[in-house]
């Protein structure tokens, strides 16, 4: 793996746990004692993390320091062969005999 490969990794692990978190870069910054310009910088993959921070950051996401290093797949919904609008019908997973329940 090269460099690039390697610092594209760790950006796009970066930007997919803030939002899973649903912060922004700003309040991370904070939370690493960094400015929100750093964050954006790892973001873009001008820069990346010190160890500290990623140490941090590990903390912060409740993920091994690994994580950031190796690459994840996203599923969507879309995946699965779903398109906005669709309804999933979950009774199966959740009826208890007698009982019903609706589709999400």
């Amino acid at each position: 793996m090269t460099k690039e490969e390697l610092r594209e990794i760790i950006r796009k692990n970066l930007i997919d746990l803030r939002n899973q978190y649903g912060l922004n870069q700003t309040e991370i910054g904070k939370k690493v004692n960094k400015g929100k310009t750093a964050v954006a910088s790892w973001e873009q993959g001008i820069s990346l993390p010190d160890i500290t921070t990623l140490y941090n950051l590990s903390k912060i996401y409740n993920v091994p320091m690994e994580y950031f290093y190796e690459e994840h797949t996203r599923l969507t919904p879309e995946d699965f062969g779903f398109i906005e609008g669709d309804t999933i019908d979950t009774s199966i997973l959740f009826e208890k005999e007698g009982e019903q329940s609706e589709s999400i």
